[in-house]
């Protein structure tokens, strides 16, 4: 029967670190190797304009925490030493850079260039783990633009095959549209541990723990996917945990559009299609934009970002289903010797015969006279409210009957199975400084989407429509040279609405003569919305039924305070460390947060 599902409300609270750990530290000495005190440690990010200051503390360490990706360049300088700028330095999402300073006697006005590449050598912590940046996100090829895919690219990573199929094509149910979907697993490790992270904030929903929109591969700066080993901020999951990191605008203004096309036209048949078959149908066109600018120089930057997605599908496929003769009662065909529904009985006069309950006698040549037979079978054989088929009733007619009789095949009726798949994604995000010391962002994403899912037996026809929105928003502010608090706030939001093409449409089942009330629910008679034809199952012959219904409505809203605390004036006791000791370690620096997290599903 028609099923209605209503997800209980629940309430989580728990620690679930959603910051963005990516920061630059190091040691400043000088040229004998031995410490340098009271140096200064500035890291520009070149596209914005904005700057990080820090001093180094009475360990010689400087750390700039919670910086943006992308290009910076790192200035140290100190009283009686030249002036070190290392330029062309790219620091990934949760990367934890080490950039160490020897310092060359000298006047501060004089200045040392260093460009060129840090090495790959990670020594802040032992996370096993990868970042897929933007030139191969958008430069790699992707079917369907997913992102996701592309973790692949890492070792022990692969597609979570409940969530996103083991082509990347698929979905949960209804949940999402197909393909646009981001579910992973690694090292053998469930997709259903996994934690997705946008901006820092939450992006999987609270049911599945799946991503289930994916934002425009152009929009994306670059994401990491860390499978083993993961730092302490990381708690509740088990599996992958992947961090997504939207792009930003600069002073610059940027645009760039794009049209994706695939055709069956242009397709090769498949190799193991029947002669006769027709390939499988696949229009699908994703196109959009990106544009991205300053508001004010150095001060505000915007970025907006739009994907439509026009996906028509089709697959060729075949039916056993009742023909002519038999859905009036003559099942004479399956008495005849070596008949195509029981090719292998040697006796189907006597095996196939059909009765009467408790007689012996066969009905004549097997035609079951119409007076004994049901009217509400009938009924499901000719209804027309809502049918699907011109002349009514749950199951198509044959259409190659006398081919499949000739080929000796039950499967006597082609069709196609179709799908119509429409999405429109929506993206934006603000920056802006307030000055040196404060930093907010605004993020926000919204998916409006829809899918006709029609499979070749038609009754069971179901049209999905879909909301995705997830919101980010983040302040920084620099309380002292020693001390930084980064506040966040996000909400990820779906809603998934499913219909059979008998909900809310007149079709009552009692009108054909069958009377099913909802047991459960003290007998009482289903409602317009739950209306719908039950499953049928027929022994050798194709099934059918109405589509499910279905009301999922999820939202995971999630705040969490972190402040960070330098070593310089917070050195005391058990927080004290040698020299040589990262500045990022949890010996040399205190972070503490205070997480709010939540999740209301319907």
């Amino acid at each position: 029967m028609l099923r209605r599902i209503l997800l209980p409300i629940a309430l989580i609270t728990g620690l679930h670190a959603q910051t963005v750990s990516t920061e630059i530290l190091g040691l400043v000495t000088d040229s004998s190797g031995s410490v340098l005190p009271n140096a200064t440690g500035k890291a520009r990010r070149v596209v914005t304009g904005d700057i990080r200051s820090t001093p180094s503390n009475e360990t010689c360490n400087y750390i700039c925490p919670v910086l943006e990706i992308v290009a910076y360049e790192v200035t140290c300088s100190a009283t009686g030493f030249k002036t070190e700028v290392r330029s062309g330095i790219e620091l990934q999402l949760q990367q934890k850079l080490r950039l160490d300073f020897r310092m060359q006697v000298g006047e501060q006005v004089e200045r040392i260039e260093v460009t060129g590449a840090v090495g790959l050598l990670r020594t802040e912590d032992a996370t096993l783990g990868s970042v897929i940046e933007h030139q191969r996100i958008v430069d790699l090829p992707l079917n369907g633009r997913n992102f996701g895919q592309l973790a692949t690219l890492m070792p022990g990573v692969v597609y979570g095959t409940s969530r996103m199929g083991l082509d990347g094509q698929q979905t949960i149910g209804q949940r999402a549209m197909p393909g646009q979907i981001v579910g992973l697993s690694a090292n053998g490790q469930r997709d259903t541990n996994q934690n997705i992270t946008l901006d820092g904030v939450v992006a999987v929903d609270g049911f599945k723990s799946a991503m289930l929109f994916v934002p425009s591969v152009e929009a994306v700066e670059e994401f990491r996917v860390q499978s083993a080993v993961y730092s302490a901020e990381f708690g509740m999951n088990s599996g992958v945990q992947a961090n997504v990191a939207i792009r930003s605008g600069a002073n610059q203004l940027h645009g760039a559009a794009f049209e994706f096309l695939r055709n069956d036209v242009l397709d090769a048949r498949g190799f193991f299609l029947p002669a006769t078959a027709q390939k499988n149908k696949l229009r699908r066109n994703q196109f959009g934009g990106l544009v991205s600018g300053p508001i004010k120089k150095d001060k505000t930057f915007w970025l907006f970002n739009y994907e439509g997605r026009r996906e028509i599908r089709a697959t060729p496929s075949r039916l056993a289903v009742p023909t002519p003769a038999m859905r009036q009662g003559d099942f004479s065909e399956i008495l005849q010797p070596r008949n195509r529904w029981y090719p292998n009985d040697a006796n189907p006069a006597v095996t196939r015969a059909i009765r009467y309950p408790g007689s012996t006698d066969p009905f004549p040549n097997n035609v079951i006279p119409a007076s004994l037979i049901d009217g509400a079978a009938k009924n499901l054989l000719t209804f027309k409210n809502t049918s699907p088929f011109s002349y009514g009733g749950i199951l198509p007619l044959p259409n190659i009957d006398e081919a499949a009789r000739a080929a000796g095949s039950t499967l006597n009726y082609a069709g196609t199975s179709d799908q119509v798949l429409n999405s429109d994604q929506y993206l934006t995000r603000i920056d802006h400084r307030f000055g040196d010391r404060d930093r907010i962002f605004g993020r926000y994403v919204i998916v409006e989407a829809s899918w006709d899912n029609n499979p070749v037996t038609r009754l069971d026809r179901q049209i999905t429509s879909y909301r995705a929105q997830n919101l980010g928003l983040g302040y920084t502010k620099i309380l002292s040279p020693t001390m930084l608090n980064e506040a966040r706030f996000g909400l990820n939001r779906v809603r998934a609405s499913s219909v059979a093409i008998t909900t809310n449409s007149g079709f009552k089942l009692s009108d054909i003569g069958v009377d099913q009330p909802v047991v459960g629910d003290n007998n009482r008679p289903l409602t317009a919305f739950e209306e719908g034809i039950p499953n049928i199952s027929i022994s050798g012959y194709t099934g059918t039924g109405s589509a499910g219904i279905t009301e999922n409505l999820n939202s995971v809203y999630e705040g969490s305070d972190m402040p960070h605390m330098g070593l310089n004036r917070y050195s005391r006791g058990s927080f004290a460390s040698a020299p040589e000791s990262p500045a990022s370690s949890r010996a040399a620096k205190f972070s503490g947060r205070l997480i709010s997290r939540g999740v209301n599903q319907l």
